[in-house]
């Protein structure tokens, strides 16, 4: 164990530092991460096969160190240093130019491995914490803006977490995260607010609602690399990874936890992909997909049952395949283009047929199209639901899981939508500078990333086994039985067979010159202009529909960013303390300075000097004194 340890955690981040600090260039940093990458895959898949030993390092009863490898941990060790190694070698050709890219990825891959590596929580939030410097770091190039609000909501998050965690080693009296699904019981007000913050802090690295609104902000100020290592990839895979034990084996959930988990899954799903239907920025309409597909793997644990656990642990693999491979391909495209407005993009598929294939099917498997990875998820989500309904006590909860599962449906239509959207403004369409230099494929070091994630989403819908079999099914205690008739293979090859043979025929019938153009009419009269059907309009009518324009207008005053709702509060608040408190205060210290100095001007003109007067004063109030007495 110390041996992968020191591969998998020190190297990097030793490899990260000396790289900092040394007076190489970017390329030379570069091959030191690819080197380090390619050396920490080897040895997670090495570490996934041989399973080693745990190693603890005891502090006092009941709290120690220890590193050890869960199954679904030692999993998700792979992808997190494949997707080091694919976005480290697509950075260089996107010309990712600033030297300390590399070694902050370097570092943060190290300390994302020691995060799943962790056996106890006082490591884990060690590990976890460590991640939030690095995402200062990564946007702070882009815009100081961008990092503060992100840094400010996220580390909101891990402040949740670290008290979580207080609270639950307080309850547990051990700060070990257990493997054996015992969990602590969510019955008494302190073990649910423990929940609730440990579960804030899981959402929050994962980017659901309402620790969202940093990721929009930061896609168009960093650069697609840094988009598609962080929210695309990492905060998911840790963020989910954390949701899982928390559901499974920190805690044992009651029908309040469960009910709060899928109000905030379905919540997100909706409120994120009606802002990406909208969007006329490609790395927005990603970035709130991003967003919306966490919903879904919080749904898949708020059913309670193993169905959608496994559900909601797959869909976070998936997300991270092909939501990295979206944000990659949208930064190809981008790059010929010099902008991601798609107004400007278009007509990209014919110069660049790989970058196109591969987005294609990353579309294709975010909105959930049968054959691809995020079908097969999403459709585990939906029979989780359906089994977690038929199981729930109360109509209460039963309503909610109503409203969740509505919400996912509906959700991924609209993801749907959005995608056709995309790939119609991107890839298909009309080209908008016709007369500028044309487009050209990316190079070999962006297009093997896309290629191998393209892949990967084809094979896991096409035998999603290879991950429910060897990692879901060894962590749960029962079976997670699929309901429906769904064979992935058989209909791979018979959809395979019909796109064979459609295009045959019809490059049969380019050939023969079968295939002809014609006019477009309207109102019998041929059109005059060519025709043009800009990717900006698509949706328009929905988005100026009565119920849905108010929802609209009442985001763009951004009540949902709570980052902008909390520093508005804030500055009232401060503005209204500096009238009550400070201008407050200073006008009473002026007053009964003001009191004072007229008293004393008003004894002082008393004082004449003349004795008569002061025997005046004296009986006067000799008499005052007998009445009050006698009173």
């Amino acid at each position: 164990m110390l041996n992968y340890l020191i591969v998998l955690t020190f190297l990097p981040v030793a490899a990260g530092f000396l790289t900092l600090i040394g007076g190489r260039g970017a390329s030379a940093r570069k091959n030191a991460a690819l080197v380090v990458f390619t050396i920490g895959l080897v040895a997670s898949i090495l570490s996934f096969i041989s399973r080693p030993e745990s190693l603890e390092m005891h502090l006092m009863d009941g709290f120690s160190l220890s590193a050890g490898y869960h199954v679904i941990a030692a999993f998700i060790m792979i992808f997190i240093n494949l997707f080091g190694l694919l976005v480290a070698m697509y950075a260089g050709g996107y010309g990712e130019d600033k030297k300390e890219f590399y070694s902050y990825l370097l570092i943060l891959i190290g300390f994302a491995n020691l995060t799943v590596m962790a056996s106890d929580l006082l490591l884990f939030a060690f590990g976890w914490g460590s991640m939030l410097v690095l995402l200062y770091a990564f946007l702070l190039p882009g815009s100081e803006a961008s990092a503060r609000k992100a840094v400010s909501v996220v580390g909101a998050a891990d402040f949740m977490l670290i008290l979580g965690i207080a609270i639950y080693a307080t309850l547990a009296r051990s700060t070990a995260i257990p493997s054996s699904g015992e969990g602590l019981p969510v019955e008494t007000p302190l073990a649910f607010f423990a929940f609730i913050l440990l579960f804030g802090g899981a959402i929050g690295k994962a980017g659901a609602w309402p620790f969202h609104p940093w990721i929009p902000d930061a896609s168009t100020t960093a650069s697609m690399p840094v988009m598609a290592i962080l929210p695309a990839s990492l905060d998911k895979l840790l963020g989910i990874y954390l949701l899982a034990r928390v559901c499974t084996d920190l805690f044992t959930l009651n029908a309040g936890a469960t009910g709060v988990i899928l109000l905030v899954g379905g919540f997100t799903v909706m409120f994120a992909v009606m802002m990406a239907l909208v969007q006329k920025d490609a790395r927005k309409l990603l970035s709130y997909h991003a967003v919306s597909q966490v919903g879904y793997m919080v749904i898949g644990f708020g059913t309670g049952v193993p169905l959608g656990f496994a559900a909601g642990l797959f869909h976070m693999l998936n997300h991270a395949i092909y939501k990295t491979g979206l944000f990659l391909s949208a930064g190809a495209a981008g790059k010929e283009k010099g902008t991601f407005n798609i107004a400007n993009m278009g007509g990209l598929a014919k110069f660049m047929p790989v970058t196109f294939v591969c987005a294609l099917i990353f579309s294709l498997s975010i909105s959930g199209v049968p054959l691809f990875n995020g079908f097969v998820s999403k459709w585990m989500v939906y029979q989780g639901g359906i089994q977690g309904l038929m199981e729930a006590g109360g109509p209460v909860l039963r309503v909610i899981f109503v409203v969740a599962l509505l919400a996912a449906m509906f959700g991924s239509a609209l993801t749907l939508a959005s995608f056709v959207k995309f790939l119609h403004s991107v890839f298909l369409g009309q080209e908008s500078d016709a007369g500028a230099t044309a487009p050209k494929e990316a190079v070999r070091a962006m297009k093997y990333p896309l290629v191998v994630l393209a892949a990967l989403c084809v094979i896991l819908g096409v035998f999603p086994q290879l991950f429910l079999g060897h990692v879901i099914e060894p962590w749960m205690p029962e079976a997670a039985v699929l309901g429906g008739d769904w064979q992935a293979l058989p209909a791979f090859i018979l959809l395979a067979l019909g796109l064979l043979i459609g295009a045959v025929v019809v490059f049969g019938w380019l050939a023969r010159g079968k295939v002809r153009t014609s006019t477009a009419y309207f109102g019998g009269q041929a059109a005059s202009e060519e025709l043009n059907y800009p990717a900006t309009e698509f949706y328009k009518s929905v988005q100026e529909m009565s119920p849905v324009a108010a929802f609209y207008r009442v985001m763009g005053w951004k009540v949902m960013d709570i980052y902008c709702v909390l520093t508005s509060v804030l500055k009232a608040l401060g503005l209204g303390l500096y009238y009550i408190v400070d201008r407050g205060i200073n006008l009473l210290t002026l007053g009964v300075g003001a009191a004072a100095l007229g008293m004393s001007k008003a004894f002082g003109a008393a004082h004449t000097g003349n004795l008569d007067f002061y025997l005046v004063w004296c009986l006067l109030a000799m008499a005052l004194l007998f009445f009050v007495i006698v009173w």
